[in-house]
């Protein structure tokens, strides 16, 4: 009987510390099934130069990164103000320079967007958004005075 008992408590104490193991490496990305899955490269954006004037072009780069899209349900670049803390603010515009239709978009390219003249000065951002993640991924730009003729 002490036999049974100790087997018993053996054989639990192994099939305990196996799901343990199992459950680890269930959880670790390598098991989930991203290893499936092609490697996605999140898309990216750049604007250029980085300070403008209102009435001025800025140059608006986007690749679209590997295996990935950008959300363009409603416009592909978003534009937005940038608030004191550094994050996205108030949206101001969106543009639909690249992908001219469609929900999801997988083209790359660069265009230039005039900035209007009712944009006050300030820190603004143009924002792509990741169909994959829904994440917004964005690079800023300052929008400075407009110096007037006869005035310091």
């Amino acid at each position: 009987m002490k036999t049974d008992k100790t087997s018993l408590i053996i054989i639990s104490l192994v099939v305990f510390i196996t799901g343990l193991a199992f459950g680890n490496l269930a959880t670790s990305s390598s098991f989930t099934g991203q290893i499936s899955r092609p490697h996605l490269e999140k898309p990216s954006i750049t604007v250029s130069p980085e300070y403008i004037f209102p009435g001025e072009n800025i140059e608006i780069t986007i690749i679209s990164g590997k295996n990935s899209k950008i959300y363009t349900e409603q416009g592909v670049v978003y534009f937005y103000t940038i608030t004191d803390s550094n994050e996205l603010g108030v949206r101001k515009s969106r543009t639909w320079q690249i992908c001219h239709s469609g929900i999801t978009c997988d083209k790359s390219g660069t265009f230039e967007y005039n900035i209007p003249n009712i944009w006050s000065p300030g820190k603004y951002a143009a924002v792509i958004i990741d169909a994959v993640t829904g994440e917004k991924i964005w690079d800023d730009f300052t929008v400075g005075y407009v110096k007037v003729k006869g005035y310091t």
